[in-house]
């Protein structure tokens, strides 16, 4: 397995990287990128799967899909191991560091709905959704598996038709309960929104300036007794 979550094969003894793929398993691959030292492969069926493969829970998962995640066909257990020989390689093929003992991974209590911000941008019909894999193309989404569940219920209750919109971003403070709704627009001024949820509504508009609409100009997280104030343009997750 190479850093990234791609399988590595060989081909007439040139390595392909295949994402999607998992160590030992028999597939069937379009080379779309042909490299002199190495190539990429598009998996295009799984003719002998590996016991370690399971049933993505995301439907917009795979080569054609969101290019956010990359290990959702592999079993967690699985991944932990996959990641740890990935480090141990980096070590020793790229740091030249012999012997190094590499503890296993540390399991994530929550390996679903963790994240605390995330940023949606938009297609050209207007619809929210993330970038695919390795592209400027826009995947319409329904549904983030790995959303927190507090920004997954300000998600569902957006119906934005708004072509002033640039860029939507959400944030929440797992432990606070406060959610923020950063809109990234094309004008100098706000638009008009209203809003049915407790959450904080603040505006980048294009000349610069950062316009708060609704609640706080910031939202607080509470992290080892630390209290952290995320405004809309903090890197914080």
């Amino acid at each position: 397995m190479a850093h990234g979550g791609a399988a590595l094969g060989r081909h007439e003894g040139k390595v392909v990287f295949m994402p999607y793929a998992i160590p030992g398993e028999e597939v069937s691959v379009e080379i779309v990128e042909d490299r002199e030292r190495y190539a990429r492969g598009r998996l295009v069926e799984v003719l002998s799967p590996s016991a370690q493969r399971v049933l993505p829970p995301c439907p917009h998962f795979g080569s054609h899909g969101c290019g956010g995640c990359h290990w959702q066909h592999i079993a967690y257990e699985a991944q932990l191991e996959f990641k740890q020989r990935i480090v141990q390689d980096q070590l020793k093929r790229i740091g030249r560091f012999e012997s190094v003992p590499v503890k296993p991974m540390i399991e994530s209590p929550e390996p679903w709905r963790y994240r605390n911000h995330v940023q949606f941008a938009l297609d050209e019909h207007g619809r929210l959704g993330f970038m695919a894999a390795e592209s400027q193309r826009v995947v319409p989404i329904e549904e983030c598996h790995i959303m927190h569940l507090l920004l997954d219920e300000v998600f569902d209750a957006l119906d934005l038709e708004l072509p002033e919109l640039k860029r939507l971003s959400l944030r929440c403070g797992v432990n606070t309960g406060q959610r923020m709704a950063v809109f990234e627009t094309h004008e100098d001024e706000p638009f008009e929104l209203e809003v049915d949820l407790p959450v904080s509504c603040v505006f980048l508009l294009s000349d610069g300036r950062t316009a708060t609409l609704v609640g706080q100009e910031h939202i607080t997280e509470v992290l080892a007794g630390q209290e952290y104030r995320i405004s809309a343009s903090s890197f914080f997750q």
